[in-house]
């Protein structure tokens, strides 16, 4: 594993627990929240130079969580029309 990988990695471990508390409190339903910060995760590991680039990575963490929240919450929406 790459040296930024395994940094990326330890940054999401350690704000892991806050990350889900921010997610249950926009999602309110836990099978949306891992599939929210899996999306997250992804995103992030799939370019780690990018997010190690960034200066403050935890603001960087959290908007890309609320992105991805609010992304989830207009998805939910669109569904719950078209029915």
């Amino acid at each position: 594993m790459a040296r930024t990988t395994q940094l990326v990695l330890e940054i999401l471990n350690a704000e892991k627990e806050r990350l889900f508390q921010y997610a249950s409190y926009r999602l309110h339903d836990i099978r949306d929240v891992e599939d929210v910060l899996q999306d997250i995760y992804v995103k992030i590991l799939d370019n780690p130079e990018h997010f190690n680039k960034t200066k403050n990575k935890r603001a960087y963490l959290y908007r890309t969580l609320s992105n991805e929240c609010t992304d989830h919450l207009r998805t939910l929406v669109v569904k719950y029309i078209a029915i």
